[in-house]
């Protein structure tokens, strides 16, 4: 054979080969024939035949004693060696050495689970070497038809240009299939019941989601099931990676939180899985500019799952209800305003169930409800009488007593009474505070005082419903004196 007809450099990357016209994206109009697809294929398989020689007489020429060294290992060396040789082998000619990749897939699906460990880091570094920053495209997809029409014809040797052309498309199609085969082995080794294996096969694929866009979907589809991990260890760190991915690709919030939607809305989801989706959701950060469609969708999500998943009377939903409505009211500040100024639908629909969380299940959730309901009030005018009502009443809840919300909830009762212009309203409501402050721990009453003394710099004329000696607005009730009764019967 002649070096000079090799098709290939050993410097190259193989993308750099896909130039000038024939570039990396090259896509065609339509898809091709099956039949020219086979027929370029079995043209291709002739070329890689003569590329390995090639490259076999290279390395026998300029790197014998590498090649002695590197066959010896890969008869005699540990697991880890081999494995190091294969991925070696891989990056040096990728095109020639597919086989090596084929044995790094075989050996990390075998029952073996250190080779499995070992095989999957190895896949990783090779694919890292080998993965484009875009989309592969499969063979079918490529404009055949065109080259074709511009004198390629299969199973000819004479145009060079065009046969490197067809060989990296080719190899492209092939690498394609070979990731995938990687990306499905990684979906059986996260259901695998150990641990450590699992949080392996969640660290490769959350790397290969952040840092190349092939077969992102399935990859964030598998992020996303790791929720519902049996071991809570893997399902906090899936939260963590999705938020990372945020951090790192803010573009893609919308599409993480429909799949998050997709988890949820499963037919028999694991209680946890959905707590940690609902959990994920609640951490994300918007951007007030940028994120309103965004916060709109996620606060639909979290009715949706409200309104099927949740039942406000039940005790174990209560852990639930609490992260939906600290999510909403998350998300509620960054949400588009409605050309009537009532804010977003699902508000309205939600109304009544709103103020019954308030008088229902545990006080956290009440309270979280009265943060959303202070801030519907704003938008929503018509509500605002009921939602004083409930308030007021919340006030001597003999639930608030255990709660661990109280620096909440004062500040909804600060911030709704700052905002009311009502004042014989707020002194009601400044009596009832004074009246439990009298009754409660030391620590809620000097949170009361402190509570009550905001309002009093904010309302100036109800601090002086405390220094008036007399306020008509009281009742005064008077003792009747007992000799009245005497003196009346012996008038008459």
């Amino acid at each position: 054979l002649n070096n000079s007809m090799s098709l290939l450099s050993s410097a190259e990357h193989w993308t750099s080969v896909l130039t000038g016209h024939y570039t990396q994206t090259s896509k065609g109009e339509t898809v091709c024939a099956p039949e020219l697809v086979k027929s370029v294929n079995d043209h291709v398989n002739h070329l890689v035949k003569e590329e390995i020689e090639h490259a076999r007489e290279r390395h026998e020429k300029h790197h014998g004693v590498d090649q002695a060294y590197m066959r010896k290992i890969m008869v005699s060396g540990t697991l880890a060696d081999k494995h190091a040789a294969l991925v070696l082998r891989v990056q040096e000619s990728p095109i020639t050495e597919e086989k090596a990749l084929d044995s790094l897939i075989a050996a990390m699906s075998k029952k073996n689970k250190r080779e499995c460990l070992l095989a999957s880091d190895s896949l990783y570094e090779a694919f890292s070497s080998l993965l484009p920053p875009r989309k592969l495209i499969p063979l079918s997809h490529r404009p055949l038809g065109e080259l074709v029409k511009k004198g390629y014809v299969p199973g000819e040797y004479k145009k060079k240009a065009m046969n490197r052309c067809v060989l990296m498309w080719s190899f492209e199609a092939r690498l394609r299939r070979q990731y995938g085969q990687f990306v499905n082995t990684l979906s059986t080794l996260l259901n695998d019941p150990q641990a450590a294996i699992q949080a392996k096969a969640l660290t490769i694929v959350h790397n290969l989601l952040t840092s190349y866009p092939e077969r992102e979907q399935e990859l964030l589809a598998l992020l996303c099931s790791s929720l519902g991990s049996v071991h809570k260890k893997m399902a906090s760190r899936s939260v963590y990676y999705l938020l990372l991915l945020l951090r790192q690709h803010p573009s893609m919030k919308l599409v993480v939180i429909k799949e998050v939607q997709q988890t949820l809305r499963r037919q028999h989801a694991k209680r946890s899985a959905q707590f940690y989706g609902l959990n994920l959701l609640s951490q994300i950060e918007f951007n007030k500019d940028k994120d309103t469609k965004v916060a709109d969708f996620v606060i639909g999500v979290y009715f949706d799952f409200f309104k099927h998943n949740i039942n406000a009377h039940e005790d174990e939903h209560n852990k639930l209800l609490s992260t939906v409505l600290t999510g909403i009211n998350r998300a509620n500040p960054f949400r588009s305003k409605g050309e009537d100024g009532e804010g977003v639908l699902e508000y309205k629909e939600h109304i009544n169930a709103l103020f019954k969380i308030v008088h229902v299940g545990s006080f956290n959730c009440s309270v979280q409800a009265l943060i959303l309901l202070s801030q519907i009030v704003s938008t929503t005018p018509s509500i605002s009488d009921r939602f004083y009502r409930a308030l007021y009443n919340s006030l001597i809840d003999p639930r608030m007593v255990s709660s661990s919300k109280h620096t909440l909830y004062l500040s909804v009762i600060v911030k709704s009474l700052s905002a009311d212009t009502n004042i014989p309203r707020v002194k009601s409501f400044a009596k009832r505070m004074l009246q439990v402050a009298l009754h409660s721990d030391t620590p809620f009453t000097c949170a009361v005082l402190i509570a009550l003394s905001k309002v009093f710099s904010s309302k100036p004329s109800v601090r002086s419903m405390l220094l008036a000696e007399d306020d008509d607005d009281e009742e005064v009730f008077t003792d009747v004196k007992e000799n009245n009764g005497k003196e009346e019967e012996e008038e008459k």
